[in-house]
């Protein structure tokens, strides 16, 4: 799945045919020394590291940790991305790359644009780096990402000695988590909807932000759609996967709008009633849908968030 790209390099979820690369990375002296030994000797047990904490964080969070390859043959250099790890308040960003990859600016490429898509997609106000106090190396590199040292932060974690630094959005907009969440301002569920509508659009350059959807539902989100006398269930797992297989085989210029709603807040719960109408080329062929939605939504310590969408489609002529 891929997630985001720069100029040079090209970040996507880590796939099965990964694990002796990333068994090789997880055993390098640098890795090992400055970040820990995971335990990682086979590449079955790289394959369930890539299955069991790897693709699993990005299902749950809605973000993770991602493979770095070059655009322009594909090679594979290194793992970047944001998780949030359990102890931290805000989620953390990471990095590394095999030893003949580094000094290189393909490093700081993935971290800022990882930064980026935290700021542009996922919209966090706050994000954090963890590192050893002898790693002056990754130290100087978030320098220039413009993160900052926190004085106030615990100097020790699970694994020893730390340092931590800080990157903060320079302004706050109010979206799905922050103070605008919290306070039940409806506009933070209008963004929110926005932002679920947004990850299924296909028009422009960059890659859809459909791996989001985790970001923005709770846990154990359902979606259910009405065909004619039968309600189809599903999880978020499946919602994504099936969505997925259709844009890469069928569907082309998707995109997805809400043309009129009604939201109701009550406390930390509301519901939101809304038409949109869909249009793309399905097998090359043009189409529109329209459809009724219904989403329900609660409030949480990070602000509102899905906990469920029902809808039904209806073909309409062209």
């Amino acid at each position: 799945m891929l997630i985001l790209l720069t100029e040079r390099l090209r970040l996507r979820w880590f796939a099965d045919e990964d694990a002796a690369w990333l068994q090789r990375l997880l055993n390098d002296a640098d890795w090992l020394a400055n970040i820990g030994d995971r335990g990682v000797r086979t590449e079955a047990a790289a394959r369930s590291y890539v299955r069991d904490r790897l693709r699993a964080g990005c299902w749950q969070q809605g973000f993770g940790f991602w493979m770095v390859e070059r655009r322009a043959d594909g090679e594979r250099l290194g793992m970047c991305g944001l998780t949030h790890r359990e102890g931290l308040p805000e989620p953390d960003l990471g990095f590394a790359f095999l030893p003949e990859f580094r000094g290189q600016g393909y490093a700081i490429e993935a971290a800022r644009g990882c930064l980026r898509y935290a700021d542009e997609v996922l919209e966090l106000d706050r994000v954090l780096a963890i590192t050893a106090p002898h790693n002056s190396r990754s130290a100087m590199l978030l320098t220039k990402l413009g993160m900052v040292v926190d004085p106030t932060a615990p100097r020790r974690d699970a694994e020893g000695e730390v340092v931590r630094h800080v990157w903060q959005r320079a302004q706050r907009r109010g979206c799905v988590g922050g103070e605008a969440g919290a306070a039940g301002d409806p506009a933070a569920i209008d963004r929110l909807v926005a932002r679920f509508y947004a990850a299924f659009d296909q028009r422009g350059p960059a890659p859809m932000t459909l791996p989001i959807l985790p970001h923005l539902c709770v846990a154990q989100v359902t979606f259910r759609r009405l065909a004619g006398d039968d309600c189809v269930v599903a999880d978020l797992r499946t919602f994504v996967s099936e969505r997925l297989d259709l844009f890469a085989s069928e569907l082309e210029q998707f995109h997805e709008v809400e043309e009129s709603s009604r939201t109701e807040v009550h406390g930390a719960m509301a519901q939101r009633w809304s038409v949109f109408r869909s249009r793309g080329r399905r097998r090359g062929e043009p189409f529109t849908v329209e459809g009724r939605k219904s989403m329900q939504f609660v409030r949480d310590r990070r602000g509102w968030r899905i906990a469920s969408v029902l809808y039904s489609v209806e073909p309409t002529v062209q």
